[in-house]
């Protein structure tokens, strides 16, 4: 019981200290952030915090790999709930109702399709885009040997 006190104490005691600087946010991470921009970042420093800041379409369920749950998107698409076509070339993601940009304008499947295009076209060496073209399209690249976009 005495064990028990004292933790209770401490966090207690803890609790009851003066923030100094509220307006202020701190944030270790294991490198310097590249960029904020989801197209580009393909370094773990930058996805530690883009995942803090953009939320996506579905995400994994906790730590197992084999489920998803929805976080823009109402549902998660399957062939047994109609969202993934029969030959499977064709995923539907019903979008969320009132989900805001910062500057207010409401979210659109538009502007989900117009997010995963810009990645695409962006297709930077070494970035992300390559997780997007292999599922989809079986490349790795849009771009051929020299650089040039063949895609």
């Amino acid at each position: 019981m005495g064990f028990l006190t004292i933790c209770l104490a401490s966090a207690t005691g803890a609790a009851a200290q003066e923030i100094k600087n509220p307006d202020t946010i701190i944030e270790a991470t294991i490198g310097t952030v590249d960029s904020l921009d989801p197209a580009w970042a393909y370094d773990t420093a930058s996805g530690e915090v883009i995942f803090n800041i953009y939320e996506t379409l579905i995400f994994w369920d906790g730590t197992r790999t084999d489920k998803f749950v929805p976080m823009l998107a109402t549902k998660v698409p399957s062939v047994e709930n109609g969202l993934i076509s029969e030959d499977g070339l064709t995923y539907t993601f019903p979008i969320r109702k009132g989900v805001k940009f910062h500057n207010g304008e409401p979210l659109t499947p538009e502007d989900v399709e117009y997010s995963f295009e810009r990645a695409m076209v962006q297709d930077r060496d070494g970035g992300p885009v390559w997780m997007l073209y292999e599922p989809l399209l079986g490349i790795q690249s849009s771009r051929d040997a020299e650089g040039n976009i063949v895609v």
